[in-house]
């Protein structure tokens, strides 16, 4: 399994897969899988529950395996904390976004860097801003935010990575 899960998780999922797998067989059918969801007081329609089983069975035998099961539950857990890390990038940007347009002006960004522990000139500034504002209004949208810091890869290199250097000093 590629994700890194502790091994207390993996006997919890491990638990939860053999409960699923009522027969046994080492693997869950799409019959179990309806029996799990009703027994949770989740009742698919057909096309649902054909469409869940899809997403699940990756290598597309009509079962789940235990190695399916367990990467299936660990993308939802990193889909939910993508959730959690994008609201907490929303309230960040509201709370820098002083004057509530919904865009980061110059001094709004110089000032939610100040705050950040970042020194920036007014140049600095204006030409992080020319390079996070796509679309040129000379502000920065949360969207636009966002789509820089995505940017990134996890070494914490961007687009730019042989320019000089961009994005907050550490």
């Amino acid at each position: 399994m590629s994700r890194n899960i502790s091994e207390k998780q993996l006997k919890e999922l491990r638990a939860a897969f053999n409960m699923f797998d009522s027969d046994g067989s080492g693997s869950i059918d799409l019959s179990e899988l309806q029996n799990v969801l009703r027994a949770m007081g989740q009742f698919p329609t057909p096309v649902e529950l054909a469409q869940l089983m899809e997403r699940m069975d990756a290598d597309g035998n009509g079962t789940v395996d235990f190695t399916e099961f367990s990467e299936a539950l660990a993308g939802q857990a990193e889909d939910k904390e993508t959730e959690r890390e994008l609201q907490d990038l929303q309230d960040v940007f509201s709370l820098f976004d002083a004057d509530g347009s919904g865009l980061l002006s110059a001094d709004e960004l110089q000032r939610a860097l100040h705050i950040l522990g970042v020194s920036m000139s007014r140049v600095e500034v204006e030409l992080l801003i020319k390079e996070i504002d796509s679309n040129g209004d000379g502000e920065i949208s949360c969207n636009e935010l966002l789509q820089y810091v995505l940017s990134f890869d996890e070494s914490g290199e961007g687009p730019h990575s042989g320019d000089v250097e961009r994005g907050p000093r550490r």
